[in-house]
């Protein structure tokens, strides 16, 4: 029996997994740090100090430790901002980001598109699980740049980052809001015509508030090959976009005008 429930007002889920020996495991789940980020911003004249961003979202991942219990957290890629190397920001931040952490938590991490080379940035402590995803009961997570494999049709949920959506409209208070992505797909879309039923897409906005904020909406939208695929095969059933708080902002049409 596994739970994956949304926790108002962050850009976090908890998954609850007790597995056949009743033992429980909790995990924290988050998406897109993208840690080292930055680094661009300070090239362009915003000032804004990476160790305090640091110390932000650690502060942030202690306080949902301390109120929800959590003995595991899992990061659904692009901890880092860099695609293919690994910048000074990163080598200084990232280290000792992924200790602090790991002193109480088990820590997964499925490498994302900006990932390159992150093994050598994890600790010992650290998992670093295959790029294709992580199976927990018949939860998939990924990071959302690559498509599940045709050998996971037992799958009816899947948990993703890669997009970090948000809602952009200049005439709104929202504007540069975070949002979360719910959508019921057609399994056949994913898995091959032999697959029928309905699978049940999450996808989480990424964890750095300050991401989207200073501006990297105007030219970063990521887009996932598996949700172009879905889209093409014209396999949403239905979708729900909601805030942070918990507000409900659009449904199927307003999702599609997302990608």
């Amino acid at each position: 029996m596994t739970k994956a429930t949304p926790i108002n007002f962050h850009a976090a889920l908890s998954l609850e997994y007790v597995d056949n020996g009743g033992e429980k495991k909790k995990f924290l789940v988050i998406s897109d740090l993208h840690l080292g980020s930055e680094t661009d911003l300070i090239k362009k004249g915003i000032t804004i100090d990476s160790q305090s961003v640091s110390r932000d979202l650690l502060k942030e991942i202690d306080a949902l430790k301390a109120l929800h219990s959590f003995n595991a957290i899992i990061i659904l890629g692009d901890l880092k901002s860099s695609i293919t190397h690994i910048t000074k920001n990163e080598w200084e931040t990232i280290p000792i980001f992924l200790k602090e952490l790991s002193l109480d938590m088990d820590i997964f991490l499925i490498p994302g598109n900006h990932d390159a080379n992150i093994n050598l940035l994890v600790p010992d402590s650290v998992i670093v699980c295959n790029p294709s995803g992580l199976i927990i009961d018949d939860i998939l997570l990924i990071h959302g740049h690559t498509i599940p494999q045709k050998t996971q049709f037992n799958i009816n949920k899947i948990i993703m980052g890669h997009i970090h959506p948000i809602f952009i409209n200049s005439n709104s208070v929202l504007h540069g809001k975070r949002l979360w992505i719910y959508l019921k797909v057609k399994k056949e879309s994913i898995f091959g015509l032999k697959t029928k039923g309905i699978i049940e897409i999450i996808i989480i906005p990424t964890f750095n508030k300050y991401f989207y904020s200073l501006g990297y909406h105007k030219e970063s939208r990521s887009i996932s090959p598996l949700i172009r695929q879905i889209i093409k095969n014209d396999a949403i059933l239905s979708g729900s976009l909601f805030t942070l708080e918990g507000s409900l902002i659009g449904e199927t049409q307003e999702i599609k005008n997302l990608f």
